[in-house]
C-alpha cells in the first residue's frame, strides 16, 4: 500500500525492496551464536563448478529440474546475480528491515521447533 502513497515517485519504474540483507555465512554464525550445543557441518560448493556442469547438462539434452535447480543456485549465489540491490527503497516506503537481533530471533524460534 506504501507504492500508493508515493504515486509521483514510483511510477512506471521497478521498486526494490529488501526485509533483510545477509549472507549465508552470517546466518551459520547466528546459528552458532543461538544454538552452540547444535551441530553445523556447512558443505561449501564452487558456483562456478555446479554452472560448468549444469552446462555440460544442457549440452547434452538434460533439461531436467535437477538441472534448472542448478541454474536457479548459480542465478542466486553466483557472482554478479542475486538480489542484493544497490539502492532500495525502503526508506521511501517507510518499511523497516530486519536487523542482526531480528534475524537471530528467527533463528532460535525456527531452531526450537526442530
Amino acid at each position: 500500500m506504501s507504492i500508493l502513497k508515493h504515486p509521483a515517485e514510483t511510477v512506471n519504474r521497478t521498486v526494490f525492496i529488501e526485509d533483510m540483507k545477509t549472507t549465508q555465512n552470517k546466518i551459520l554464525e547466528l546459528l552458532r551464536k543461538v544454538a552452540p550445543n547444535k551441530k553445523y557441518t556447512p558443505k561449501y560448493v564452487d558456483v562456478d563448478d555446479i554452472k560448468r556442469a549444469s552446462d555440460e547438462k544442457i549440452a547434452k539434452g538434460d533439461y531436467s529440474l535437477e538441472t534448472m535447480y542448478e541454474f536457479i543456485y548459480v542465478a542466486i549465489f553466483g557472482e554478479g546475480y542475486g538480489g542484493s540491490f544497490e539502492k532500495v527503497d525502503n526508506e521511501l516506503l517507510g518499511l523497516k528491515g530486519k536487523t542482526e537481533k531480528d534475524i537471530e530471533e528467527i533463528l532460535k524460534n525456527a531452531v526450537g521447533s526442530v
